[in-house]
């Protein structure tokens, strides 16, 4: 082969590498030039980044139905809001909207919720927010309208008006090295029929209502060393009467207490590298009185503990760490029938997450993440009339999914910027295991979220 033949051959791959040269020296100069700001409390969000990082959710409170939020618990997001009101004094003119999944995609399009924040006041010290959500979301927040329906069993058996849409209002107030931070939510629904003597003899009726409260407080000791701690309490109660023609007046309540903690630290070793450890507590209990006598309900209690980083190197934001669960979900004795109380444990450990996420250019950022558990439950189970038998047995990859639906593990996404506004997309389970050519009729895309950013 001439030298000039091998010249038109080399030529091509030269320009290549070139241009992959010079993009990786913008790409790096974009990175570098992001303020610690933009770098640390993150310039888009919502679930389609979480999601896209790996996210599994904290605590573990499946076996009701409760399921936390789906987050990197190593990371930093608006979305963390949420479960902390006073992230929102971080995030003063911040508009976001969890669009959700196409109806053909694996997610189905569920979970869609709105929220923005805003500044008040010359000195943009106090923040006030406003979230509002489908009745299709998911996750341990005040916007979350079916806590009740997911914590208890016996409300599948009664008849009332679940709740559709809910909302929250927070407030934020920045005061030199502390932002402090409270929400509050209120949903009731209600129905009642009552019949005609010559039809039916019986009038029913059933209220709902679910107040919420949640509070938190971020705290800066110095040198970026902070503090993050927040709670929710969600109480639901529903009220059911039924009255027959010529008898007296059935009534009853079902009440439910939920409780959250989630507590955080970042630790600086360097500039801009950070240990993250965090702890967590999920609760649930309850009782009845529609039912007979009054009694206890089935009760659940999570804890969490994991050790992380949160660090920036050459350009690329890196979120990972391992954590551990304990849960355990308890069944009260019914005396009445001779039927002992019973038990289950999940010991979920390791846990690992992974997250990654490359500001290619100044409107491109790529992300990977990845998840993956192991994890041994343990059950006692009624045998007889009153005996038991314990049951061990492995599990793996016990988590909080968005949708209840199971991921590879491995989740990729990506945002992209047009000034002001922010698209972050996580791209759709199933198209990863799928041949580039086999994707007619298939949505890329498993969930949308759309930011845009006042400040």
């Amino acid at each position: 082969m001439s030298k000039i033949e091998l010249k038109s051959v080399i030529r091509p791959f030269l320009l290549v590498i070139q241009l992959v040269i010079a993009n990786d020296a913008r790409s790096q100069n974009w990175a570098d030039s992001m303020s610690h700001k933009d770098r640390f409390w993150s310039n888009s969000g919502g679930f389609a980044r979480e999601l896209a990082l790996g996210a599994g959710g904290f605590g573990m409170l499946a076996d009701t139905g409760l399921r936390t939020l789906a987050v990197n618990p190593f990371s930093v997001d608006p979305l963390f809001m949420l479960q902390n009101p006073a992230y929102a004094s971080h995030y003063p003119g911040y508009l976001w909207f969890d669009a959700g999944g196409t109806n053909g995609s694996q997610d189905g399009g569920f979970g869609q919720s709105f929220g923005g924040t805003f500044s008040v006041g010359d000195d943009h010290s106090l923040t006030m927010g406003l979230f509002l959500a489908r009745p299709d979301a998911v996750g341990f927040s005040l916007i979350d309208p079916n806590i009740f329906p997911a914590i208890t069993s016996l409300s599948r058996t009664l008849t009332f008006a679940e709740p559709t849409n809910t909302w929250e209002a927070l407030a934020s107030y920045h005061l030199g090295a502390i932002d402090a931070g409270v929400g509050v939510a209120y949903v009731s629904t209600s129905q009642g029929s009552t019949g005609s003597p010559s039809v039916d003899s019986t009038a029913h009726k059933s209220d709902f209502h679910q107040l919420g409260i949640t509070a938190g407080v971020l705290a800066d000791f110095g040198n970026n060393l902070l503090f993050d701690v927040g709670g929710s309490l969600l109480l639901p109660k529903l009220s059911v009467s039924s009255a027959f023609a010529g008898t007296s007046t059935s009534t009853g309540d079902l009440s439910v207490s939920a409780l959250g903690i989630n507590t955080r630290l970042f630790i600086p070793l360097r500039t801009e590298f950070y240990l993250v450890p965090f702890a967590n507590l999920y609760t649930e209990s309850g009782s009845s009185t529609i039912l007979a006598t009054p009694k206890d309900l089935p009760s659940s209690t999570n804890y969490d503990a994991g050790l992380g980083v949160n660090f920036w190197q050459s350009g690329v934001h890196i979120m990972s760490g391992v954590s551990f669960s304990h849960y355990e979900q308890t069944i009260p004795a019914v005396s009445t029938i001779n039927q002992p109380s019973l038990t289950k444990t999940q010991t979920i450990g390791p846990r690992f997450t992974i997250g990654a996420e490359w500001p290619i250019l100044r409107w491109l950022t790529a992300r990977l993440g990845y998840f993956a558990s192991t994890a041994t439950e343990e059950r006692t189970i009624l045998v007889s009339n009153s005996g038991v038998a314990t049951v061990t047995i492995p599990r793996s990859d016990l988590y909080s999914p968005l949708y209840g639906v199971s991921p590879s593990g491995l989740t990729v996404g990506a945002g992209f910027k047009i000034d002001r506004l922010n698209i972050d997309v996580i791209v759709n389970d199933e198209s990863l295991r799928r041949s580039p050519l086999d994707l007619n009729g298939f949505e890329l895309f498993g969930f949308v979220t759309l930011g845009y950013r006042f400040d």
